[in-house]
């Protein structure tokens, strides 16, 4: 079963997986600079499979144009079960 947390408790290691897993080159695989970029998040949603985190999405101010900008991403092996849509549900909702 799926669960949906909205806290900081996030699993870096299979967050960085999971951005080079969807070729996703709009964010960092460096350690310090996703923490960062967590941390400075307006929201932040997972979704887990019991305890492994299977999606990751947050919002983020930028700086540079002053937009918020969206990033969801989910583990390809649980693609197509509407944890996307529901991750960005949760995001709207805040």
């Amino acid at each position: 079963m799926i669960k949906y947390r909205e806290d900081s408790e996030i699993d870096y290691i299979r967050l960085i997986d999971m951005i080079s897993q969807c070729g996703r080159d709009d964010m960092s695989t460096d350690y310090k600079e996703l923490y960062k970029t967590v941390n400075n998040s307006m929201r932040v949603v997972t979704a887990w499979d019991f305890d492994y985190m299977i999606g990751f999405a947050n919002i983020v101010k930028a700086p540079e144009c002053d937009k918020e900008v969206k990033h969801i991403l989910v583990d390809k092996e649980y693609s197509g079960l509407g944890i996307e849509e529901k991750l960005e549900d949760m995001l709207a909702i805040g």
